[in-house]
């Protein structure tokens, strides 16, 4: 594939992985609130807008809240493993929205302990400390990261036995790579602050 072609995949697959990486992270929240007993009043996805899900009924907020990033990262790089080991063409759109997801969850928590925001705040307001947060978002980002790094660094195409690319990546792609993950996680999360305080 071009790299022209790489650019318009990635730039327009990158709206898709927003709105999945919500539904996953609510999906989270629903399980985790359902589990425990609680009542799903409402879930909201939108674009332009922090994703939320509003419970009624909620006898374990803690494991409500947390079910959200948890099943937010986890399920993302199992339905990438399962691609890879079945050998499905898309497979490398599964890795990408994995790698999406890590990043994605982790900046949310990671920042959101600073700027207590949605599941953040609720998090540190039912007493769960700060660091806890910072250590969720450091696990994330570093375990993508490494992982390119690992690959650059090493000249590997293969991660654990599993194909992340045809050729091995060098610095540019990888910076590409992360620079497009990055791009797409805080100005959605800055411009659903701004949707929010408009309606």
């Amino acid at each position: 594939m071009k790299r022209q072609h790489q650019v318009i995949l990635i730039s327009s697959f990158l709206p898709l992985c927003w709105m999945a990486f919500m539904a996953v992270h609510e999906l989270g929240h629903v399980l985790g609130a359902k589990v425990t007993g609680g009542t799903v009043a409402k879930v909201v996805i939108h674009p332009l807008a922090i994703s939320r899900t509003d419970v009624s009924s909620n006898p374990s907020p803690l494991i409500t809240v947390w079910a959200g990033p948890i099943l937010g990262v986890s399920l993302p790089v199992f339905l990438w493993s399962f691609m890879y080991w079945w050998r499905m063409k898309t497979e490398f759109l599964a890795r990408f929205f994995a790698g999406f997801c890590l990043v994605a969850n982790g900046v949310y928590l990671g920042v959101g302990s600073f700027e207590p925001i949605g599941d953040a705040h609720v998090i540190v307001s039912r007493g769960t400390p700060s660091w806890c947060l910072w250590l969720f978002g450091i696990a994330t980002v570093s375990l993508a990261i490494l992982a390119g790094g690992y690959l650059v660094v090493n000249r590997e195409t293969h991660l654990l036995g599993m194909q992340m690319s045809s050729k091995p990546l060098s610095v540019g792609e990888i910076l590409m790579f992360f620079g497009f993950l990055i791009g797409a996680s805080d100005p959605a999360r800055k411009l659903s602050e701004v949707w929010t305080g408009l309606q």
